[in-house]
């Protein structure tokens, strides 16, 4: 596959010029994914929150999460009960949970062998642990808001994310790499595209300035190409 590339425009810049290449599709599986890198190459406003995430060309990109920045008005973000993430099939499922600050995360081994589950974070505990096949759930919590990858060191191959945020209005792509966000208040925001492909850096400059009105729609596309 391609290095993937994304970049952040407005309407009233051009935009960047980008390399050729065969433009490859995203709808398989993410954690088929190898590793990538993406630039941002546009983003187009006409006007809650909706849009679609996709390689220019038409693939679609799943599991991308579109979220908020910096929100200090609107509803509470909380769950009741612990949110599960499972392993089933040598796979972690979901591939991505985002989690609100604060909220633990039962994890659970639903395959009839051992994992270990290992995570890989700067701000909330880090944590290495074994779990026998149909054994106790492990509960973690998490108090900051981070990206948190997990993998296991039995099975290479198993990764998944776990997302902290500190407000609910975020959205995950779906298949087809469409995400909805309602209820927003009216304002001016900063809302930021996060995908497991994008490095630190990267997923850093994907953010651009939103103004949301009562009881309109603005629709915002963000478009990947081929490095």
């Amino acid at each position: 596959m391609l290095p993937l590339i994304a970049l952040l425009t407005f309407l009233s810049l051009p935009l960047f010029a980008h390399q050729g290449g065969e433009i490859k599709s995203l709808n398989e599986e993410a954690e088929s994914y190898p590793p990538q890198e993406y630039r941002v190459i546009g983003t187009q406003a006409t006007g809650s929150l909706s849009g679609v995430v996709s390689v220019l060309g038409g693939g679609s990109v799943k599991e991308a999460l579109v979220y908020f920045r910096g929100m200090s008005q609107g509803k509470d973000f909380a769950v009741a009960g612990p949110l599960v993430l499972d392993q089933k099939a040598e796979a972690f499922v979901p591939h991505v949970l985002v989690v609100p600050v604060g909220g633990t995360v039962e994890l659970r081994n639903s395959d009839s062998e051992m994992h270990n589950i290992h995570s890989s974070s700067v701000k909330n505990p880090a944590f290495n642990e074994g779990m026998a096949a149909g054994g106790n759930s492990l509960f973690k919590k998490f108090d900051q808001v981070e990206v948190v990858r997990l993998g296991c060191n039995v099975h290479k191959e198993m990764g998944a994310w776990i997302v902290v945020r500190d407000n609910p209005y975020y959205a995950l792509t779906d298949k087809d790499g469409r995400f909805n966000i309602t209820g927003i208040p009216p304002g001016t925001y900063k809302l930021s595209l996060w995908h497991e492909d994008l490095d630190k850096e990267q997923r850093s400059s994907l953010t651009t300035e939103v103004t949301v009105e009562p009881d309109t729609t603005l629709e915002v596309d963000f478009y990947l190409t081929p490095r």
